[in-house]
């Protein structure tokens, strides 16, 4: 999986309006959800609504759902990291 619950991610796949928003993962999604799709994988609850279109059915949702394949975890920078990039050299 690519998130844990607490974390902050952003959506980096699926519909285009969902796609740059930062969301909080808040805990896996019940087996019910996972179901509506399962070749994606599983499911986060998150802490605010998406725009879904469920493979079953053509009509357009706003659910606090998205698969953990379409996010990606954001994860702040360590101090080392912070002064490696800032003590570079331009030549």
């Amino acid at each position: 999986m690519n998130c844990k619950p607490g974390e902050m991610a952003m959506v980096i796949r699926g519909r285009p309006e969902n796609i740059g928003k930062v969301v909080t993962v808040l805990r896996l999604a019940d087996m019910r959800i996972n179901r509506l799709d399962e070749k994606v994988g599983p499911f986060w609850v998150i802490d605010r609504d998406l725009m879904h279109q469920w493979e079953f059915s053509k009509r357009l949702t706003m659910r606090p759902f998205c698969a953990d394949c379409k996010l990606m975890p954001i994860h702040p920078l360590d101090d080392e990291t912070i002064l490696e990039t800032t003590s570079l050299e331009i030549p």
